[in-house]
């Protein structure tokens, strides 16, 4: 909990003009932060100095928050295409998929799925159990 009187403030650890998320919130994954701006800026940086290490193009507008799970990157922009994208050392665009709705809310990853919430469905995507 911070602790303080009115007129003090926490000191911030670095600040970076180039992870400007606008609406979607940035995340922390083994060191690095990535963020996502409204136009379609995915950026990754140092969590500790907030050095800048890549940047990349996708397609926007985001509103929702990226999600990550083994180690790929989930984004889906208001239009409904969902960006896969692997991160490490440089990104790799491993996929698109257009849902063909209108999305603002974030994905969540729950139970080894993926779920995707649009303006009219909630998708599941998940690998086949085999039963």
């Amino acid at each position: 909990m911070l602790r303080g009187t009115a007129s003090s403030r926490p000191a911030g650890a670095w600040h970076s003009k180039k992870l400007k998320a606008t609406t979607a919130s940035p995340l922390c994954y083994r060191g690095r932060v990535y963020a996502v701006n409204s136009i379609g800026v995915l950026a990754c940086a140092e969590a500790a100095t907030g050095k800048l290490l890549w940047q990349e193009r996708v397609t926007g507008p985001f509103s929702a928050s990226p999600v990550l799970a083994d180690n790929k990157l989930y984004l889906v922009n208001e239009s409904g295409l969902a960006t896969v994208v692997e991160v490490g050392d440089q990104p790799h665009i491993l996929g698109t998929n257009d849902l063909g709705e209108a999305v603002l809310a974030s994905p969540a990853v729950a139970g080894g799925a993926l779920f995707l919430r649009t303006d009219q469905h909630l998708f599941r995507i998940a690998q086949p159990t085999g039963k």
